[in-house]
């Protein structure tokens, strides 16, 4: 019975994202320039989410809970070389004591930043805060990081943790400067 709810549940999410990407794509033939490019990048968007549970489900079905899933969000190419992995994440509300981020994510992205030697930073953007504002925590990829477990149930899950004044709280134009300081 929660097999077929799931994929009830699964199918109507995939059919809603690929309605609002058809909704999209009727509004870019009557659109031109900036407004244009914005709803392109919107349907780009919806469709590679679609695309992203359809391949989460097959690869479910594949390997079931022996396989993880996870994108790396961005990579830093400057003069020719890799300079920093980011996970780019979105809160309403600033940290208060602790960082925290799924722990089989976060090994996985390390693994990638071990392979290039260059940092893996989180980005957070605090919506809590006028204006532009980020979190970022930049990790050493060697360095070690506490894990715990935390929820009930089906949403049990582990998590690594970081004190939160191993962060910095920064406007767009430090970030900016933050990210001219990556070598």
């Amino acid at each position: 019975m929660k097999q077929v709810q799931l994929l009830r549940s699964f199918d109507s999410a995939l059919s809603v994202l690929l309605r609002e990407a058809q909704r999209y794509e009727r509004e870019l033939l009557l659109t031109q320039g900036t407004e244009r490019y914005v709803l392109k990048s919107i349907r780009n968007r919806i469709c590679e989410a679609a695309m992203g549970l359809q391949f989460s489900k097959y690869v479910g079905e594949a390997y079931g809970k022996k396989a993880a899933l996870t994108d790396i969000d961005c990579v830093l190419y400057v003069k020719g070389r890799v300079t920093a992995i980011f996970e780019m994440k979105r809160r309403r509300e600033d940290f208060r004591k602790y960082i925290m981020a799924n722990a089989r994510q976060f090994f996985i992205l390390r693994k990638f930043a071990r392979m290039f030697d260059v940092p893996l930073i989180y980005l957070y953007r605090i919506e809590e805060f006028q204006g532009d504002s980020y979190r970022i925590l930049e990790v050493d990829p060697e360095e070690y990081v506490k894990v715990i477990e935390l929820g009930n149930g089906h949403a049990r899950d582990h998590y690594a943790v970081w004190d939160v004044h191993r962060s910095q709280l920064l406007t767009g134009e430090q970030f900016v400067e933050f990210l001219r300081g990556l070598r």
